[in-house]
């Protein structure tokens, strides 16, 4: 098994070491049982290249990759999210959770801000009212914050400021 690291050019998208095409991101899908067996490879996400028919795939998240043979699949899946939004379909580097110190943040003419973790659009949510949640009073919900869809963030407003922190839901 050979492992390398994977160049990027400067707009953030992988290049294929073999023929310096670019790599296209294949986000994980569900298990699948093959010849009577799970297949829990499936799960993973993948760099595939489509004019090599290979396919990258980090080990637990070490910045090392393994090459693998592509299916006819892979190859035609990345080939339509290619077409698709290259950018879009890349592999974005989210931040660790604990790298993340408030932040200043403000709402554009959407109602949106760009996450801090992750780059993406995050929707703004206003501050609701409290709830009784078994018995309980939960004022989770009291402040104004943002949620981010694409890597499962929330930010909630520090004390009237606009400062936000992430947070656990």
């Amino acid at each position: 098994m050979t492992l390398s690291k994977l160049n990027k050019r400067k707009d953030g998208i992988f290049i294929c070491p073999e023929c310096n095409g670019d790599l296209v991101y294949l986000p994980g899908g569900q298990i699948r049982i093959v010849a009577g067996k799970v297949d829990y490879d499936n799960i993973k996400p993948k760099l595939v290249c489509t004019k090599c028919g290979e396919f990258y795939r980090e080990l637990m998240y070490t910045g090392y990759f393994d090459v693998f043979k592509a299916t006819e699949e892979d190859i035609s899946l990345a080939k339509k999210q290619n077409g698709d939004n290259n950018e879009k379909n890349q592999r974005k580097q989210v931040k660790k959770t604990g790298d993340i110190a408030p932040v200043r943040l403000k709402r554009d003419a959407n109602n949106q801000a760009e996450c801090p973790r992750c780059g993406a659009k995050m929707k703004y949510l206003e501050p609701e009212t409290a709830k009784i949640v078994n018995g309980r009073a939960d004022f989770s919900d009291t402040v104004a914050r943002f949620r981010c869809d694409e890597c499962d963030s929330l930010y909630r407003q520090i004390a009237s400021t606009d400062y936000y922190q992430w947070s656990e839901k």
